[in-house]
């Protein structure tokens, strides 16, 4: 039991980690303008993060199967998906619309 909550720690580590290089690392702008071009919906977000975290699993287990190391497939896996979600995660706008650059809503 205690390897479970150690591998939930460690991918909690992994998404923001992952959150935190990409929130400094892309520019506000762009991650704005990728929010609003695939995603302009929570049922969008829905769709797109089981499809995209479905692929990568698919992809990771047939890889690591060619490889002969289809025994890690459960700990790789979410590893790759936890920086997906990190990247979905620094991808939501962090202001709203009304927001000025002072961080307060105008009215």
């Amino acid at each position: 039991m205690w390897k479970f909550w150690q591998l939930g720690l460690l991918y909690l580590a992994v998404i923001a980690i992952s959150y935190l290089i990409f929130r400094y690392t892309l520019s506000g702008e762009w991650r704005h303008n990728i929010w609003e071009k695939y995603v302009h919906s929570f049922s969008m977000f829905v769709m797109i993060l089981f499809v995209v975290t479905a692929a990568v699993n698919i992809g990771t287990y047939l890889i690591l199967f060619r490889m002969g190391y289809k025994h890690y497939v459960n700990i790789v896996a979410p590893a790759l998906a936890s920086v997906i979600i990190g990247f979905t995660i620094a991808s939501v706008p962090q202001r709203g619309v009304g927001d000025k650059s002072t961080g307060k809503i105008s009215k």
